[in-house]
């Protein structure tokens, strides 16, 4: 029989707690009554977990209800509806209440869960409902209280805004406010100490009211304590900075007004330094009583100050300050003198900077009167005030006076309008010209002229340097012109836009047109850079805003136009500027004056005018010598003034181009002279007087008048007179003299200016003086007067010795074979197939990318022209109008045979390297005269081989 296994246990269950692990069974059990104890545990257990569940389910259900119920209290306490009202808060508590206590015993698993959730839910209602009771009880004593306090501040308000009311009758109310509002809430005598409080919180208010209306006034009274009696000592400290804060930004500004006062010469407004230490702090103090003392004790002295030029002031000042250091102390003088230069130099800098503003602040008369003008303006400008010449003429008065103060000043740079009207000004326009405004900007050009008359030139000026744009000075300056009607369309932003897109769709190149415009405006553009001092950008900025503006008036032209060709609308611009003035050698004529324009008997007129003045009346312009480093003997260096100014002395156009100004022109630039009285010598184109400038000596008109017409041999004479007397004066050669002078454009003539026996002394030199006329022109100088520019400067500069005849005929011998090899002596002055024109057949054009000739840049006769402008620059000579024009027609037969031949000349002697040639050919060397052709003239040396060359060149030098 098999055995039956048997097992040993290795390990145990976990068992419930409280279970029993060893049963036993008697023999007289049965199994049910053995597993009793383990089934009654069992149960137990069971039932455990049931309650711990359904208490950890009630408690979550518990948790989302107070979340919900805390979004109830958070509206009650938002929503005014139930933020004071409990009875409507607790109703609406009670049925969020209700309906999520039903939420939430439904989401209940059992019974037992719903039981005991509902058990917390209630209690915590009832605890909300208790919270929203304190919380609506806080709220409504709040709200009790902002009422007091809205309904105090109103009828503290009311009683400060009606000024008859009733302080009295103010604290009966607010103690009648406080027992209505707070007797059934507080206690007796709770209620009687906010009784209390009333008179203090009235004093206090009225405090703060006056420290805001009356800071100074308010300040001293707080010293006193019947004043606002109620308030506590901490409240007035508090009201008494209150005051300081407000004060202190007061007092300095008030200070600064009384100092200003003293450095303008006026009598300053009344300023009270009574509590300045209780206010600041001891340095901030004692420096403002020291400032006023100082002011106060200069007061006179500065006063006279204002009274006096630039020039004077400076030794005034110098005066005053001895006298203080004579008759006050160290430190105090020190203070003092401090205190005067530091003055002078504001009155200075302010002269300087804004001198119409100066005169205004140092000038009460002016002020005043200006004062006056605006008052007019005010009253014109009512409705149906049409005439408004009183005031025009008013306006006009008080800028002749305000310019004639800044003259007695000795300000240089005068002007018409203070810096911030003249800015002021420029914005506006600016603004318009933005918006394409043109009536706007017409009538502010017009007003300007109207304003300021005469003087809209100073005018002008003064808003150019503020940035006025330049279409508004050439419609103020050119008036009643063509191009005035034109200019003010070149500062709006929409016509220039227009122009742009029609030169665009045009295909029109405005640096072309601008180099042409350039071309046509030279001769007025070389007198503007001579009124420009040397290094200067201003002459440059002129000369671009002129072509930047013609070219846009030679485009609107077109545009305009569309049968207009390009160049005739290059010369209408041209011809519209340049027909607005008369050029003399040194300074323009605008023909525009103002209202008035010039005809040509008026600018004859000035011409006769400023020639005169400097040809007879040097004397009675007595002009102050100029300072010297190496002389000082006062009669030495007036005669060496009167020297320079009768040799080198020329007008030039004042800044407002409403004048012109006398000066000296030296190495370094010109230089204006003054006369005795300081000031200088300017004549303006409007002057009736016929008085010269300065003084009452009336102008001689016919005096000279019956002398001899000038020669080319008369100006001669006269210049080697002026070298003369000016080598006497300074104690120099004579050629050193001529060197110095200004010399006469005659004709053929060229001076030596000392390259030539520079160290024969004047009195040897004056011999060529004695004979008069035709007499002085010895052979070398006759022979010199038949030379054009090139060939003297060709003689000079590379042969040495313009008087050497045989080089003179040399080089007509070259100019005579070649002529004949190119035109054949100017018969043939054509070649169709390569554009060469003229005696000495310059190319008109080169070959575009077709190999056809069209193109006019870059072409032998437009190199040929601009090497005689680089020459001529080079040698100080006037390029002559005939080059300019070549420039434009291109052709050189329309030059004379004299121009085709400077052409030539200097066209061969501008090329580098053809020196040694042309020296060859001055000495007569034929051979080298013929290479000096084909390399340089006609650019292939292998002709030199050319029979027919060779034949005429043979025949020329015969």
């Amino acid at each position: 029989m098999p055995k039956i296994p048997t097992f040993t246990a290795e390990g145990s269950i976990t068992q419930l707690q409280g279970t029993t692990s060893n049963i036993q069974m008697s023999l007289n059990n049965n199994l049910a009554s053995a597993l009793a104890p383990i089934t009654k545990t069992v149960v137990e257990q069971k039932v455990k977990e049931n309650a711990l569940q359904n208490q950890a389910e009630a408690l979550r259900l518990e948790n989302d209800f107070i979340t919900d119920m805390q979004n109830v209290q958070t509206t009650i306490k938002t929503d005014p509806k139930y933020a004071l009202n409990k009875d409507a808060a607790n109703i609406y508590l009670k049925e969020q209440s209700e309906t999520f206590i039903k939420k939430y015993r439904a989401l209940a698993t059992n019974g037992n869960v719903q039981d005991k959730f509902s058990n917390y839910a209630l209690a915590e209602t009832q605890k909300s409902i208790f919270k929203t009771d304190n919380l609506i009880s806080n709220n409504i004593l709040a709200d009790l209280n902002n009422s007091y306090i809205k309904q105090k501040e109103n009828l503290m308000k009311t009683a400060f805004m009606d000024k008859k009311f009733d302080m009295a009758t103010l604290k009966i109310d607010l103690e009648k406010l406080a027992i209505d509002t707070y007797s059934s809430q507080v206690s007796p005598p709770e209620l009687d100490k906010l009784l209390a409080t009333i008179p203090r919180e009235i004093d206090m208010m009225v405090g703060l009211e006056n420290v805001s209306q009356s800071p100074s006034k308010t300040f001293k009274l707080l010293k006193n304590v019947n004043y606002l009696p109620n308030i506590t000592i901490e409240q007035r400290k508090d009201l008494q900075e209150k005051a300081k804060a407000i004060l202190k930004p007061q007092i300095r500004t008030e200070f600064k007004n009384y100092i200003d006062a003293r450095v303008n010469g006026k009598e300053p407004p009344r300023f009270d330094v009574e509590y300045i230490n209780e206010i600041f702090t001891e340095p901030e103090a004692e420096k403002i009583m020291v400032v006023k003392e100082m002011a106060d004790n200069n007061a006179n002295t500065i006063k006279f100050f204002h009274t006096l030029s630039n020039d004077d002031i400076d030794v005034n000042l110098k005066s005053a300050i001895e006298e203080n250091e004579t008759t006050l102390s160290g430190d105090l003088a020190k203070e003092a003198n401090n205190f005067l230069i530091e003055t002078v130099e504001n009155i200075k800098l302010n002269r300087q900077d804004n001198p119409v503003k100066y005169v205004i602040d140092t000038n009460p008369d002016i002020e005043n009167e200006l004062i006056n003008v605006s008052n007019m303006e005010a009253v014109f400008a009512a409705p149906n005030q049409y005439d408004t010449s009183a005031m025009e003429e008013a306006q006009l008065n008080i800028t002749e006076r305000i310019i004639e103060e800044q003259i007695n000043l000795g300000i240089k740079n005068v002007k018409v309008m203070t810096n911030e009207q003249s800015q002021s000004f420029v914005a506006s326009y600016n603004e318009a010209a933005q918006l394409s405004d043109g009536d706007k900007l017409n009538n502010m050009v017009n007003g300007l002229l109207d304003s300021y008359g005469d003087n809209a030139g100073i005018a002008i000026q003064q808003l150019r340097e503020n940035g006025l744009p330049f279409g508004a000075l050439v419609s103020a300056g050119l008036k009643n012109s063509v191009l005035a009607e034109i200019a003010l369309s070149f500062d709006t932003k929409e016509e220039k836009k227009e122009i742009e897109k029609f030169l665009k769709i045009s295909k029109i190149n405005k640096g072309e047109m601008q180099e042409e415009i350039k071309d046509g405006i030279a001769d007025f553009m070389n007198i503007v850079r001579k009124n420009t001092p040397n290094d200067s950008t201003d002459s440059l900025t002129k000369t671009n805003e002129i072509e930047e503006f013609l070219t846009f008036v030679a485009a609107q032209k077109m545009n305009g136009n569309p049968d207009m060709s390009e160049s005739d609308a290059i010369q209408f611009a041209v011809d519209s500027w340049n027909n607005n003035f008369v050029l003399t050698d040194t300074y323009y004529i605008g023909v525009q004056q103002g209202d008035k324009k010039l005809n040509l008997n008026e600018t004859n007129k000035i011409q006769d005018t400023t020639d005169l003045l400097k040809t007879y009346y040097l004397d009675e312009l007595d002009v102050v010598a100029f300072q010297s480093n190496s002389e000082d003997d006062p009669v030495v260096l007036s005669n060496k003034m009167r020297s320079q100014m009768s040799i080198n002395g020329e007008w030039r156009n004042t800044p407002d181009g409403e004048g012109v100004i006398f000066g000296i022109v030296l190495d370094n630039g010109f230089a204006p002279v003054i006369n005795n009285k300081g000031e200088q010598i300017i004549f303006k184109f409007n002057d009736k007087s016929g008085l010269v400038p300065g003084t009452d000596i009336v102008i001689d008109f016919d005096v000279g008048f019956n002398e001899p017409e000038k020669t080319s041999a008369t100006m001669l004479i006269d210049t080697f007179e002026k070298a003369n007397q000016l080598a006497r004066d300074e104690g120099i050669t004579y050629e050193e003299a001529l060197e110095k002078i200004r010399k006469p454009d005659i004709p053929n003539i060229e001076f030596d200016d000392g390259k030539k026996n520079s160290k024969i002394p004047v009195d040897d030199q004056s011999s060529i003086l004695k004979t008069i006329g035709d007499a002085i022109i010895t052979p070398a100088y006759g022979s010199e007067m038949n030379l054009t520019s090139a060939k003297r400067i060709i003689l000079n500069n590379v042969g040495g010795d313009i008087y050497n005849e045989e080089s003179q005929n040399n080089l007509q011998k070259f100019i005579t074979a070649v002529r004949d090899v190119e035109s054949n002596s100017g018969e043939n002055t054509y070649n169709e197939s390569t554009t060469a024109a003229g005696d000495f057949q310059f190319k008109m054009f080169t070959k575009d990318e077709n190999g056809e000739y069209t193109i006019k840049k870059g072409s032998a006769f437009q190199t040929g022209l601009k090497r005689i402008e680089n020459r001529y620059s080079k040698e100080n000579i006037t390029i002559p109008n005939w080059v300019k024009k070549a420039k434009k027609h291109n052709d050189p037969r329309k030059l004379t045979y004299e121009q085709q031949e400077e052409l030539f000349l200097i066209n061969l002697y501008e090329q580098v390297g053809s020196d040694a040639l042309i020296k060859a050919m001055l000495n007569g060397n034929m051979k080298k005269a013929m290479q000096l052709y084909a390399k340089f003239h006609h650019t292939k040396m292998n002709v030199v081989n050319d029979e027919v060359i060779k034949e005429k060149f043979n025949k020329a030098y015969k």
